[in-house]
């Protein structure tokens, strides 16, 4: 496991907390690493990232609509 993950995995439950007090009722998967970018400048340094992927749980009917505005 990557040092930056250690260090975040145990927020893991608190940001899926957050993500459902504001309704966002999703399955997440949570992934870190390092990047760079070779060829650009500045792109041989490796950058920490954090990514959140969501899947929604609701069907599309049931998402909200959008309101109309005048």
């Amino acid at each position: 496991m990557p040092a930056l993950e250690q260090r975040i995995s145990p927020l893991y439950p608190e940001i899926e907390a957050i993500m459902s007090r504001h309704n966002l009722n999703v399955t997440s998967t949570f992934q870190c690493g390092k990047m760079s970018k070779p060829n650009y400048p500045g792109g041989d340094i490796p950058l920490n990232f954090f990514c959140i992927s969501t899947e929604t749980t609701q069907k599309r009917e049931s998402l909200p609509k959008d309101t109309e505005k005048s």
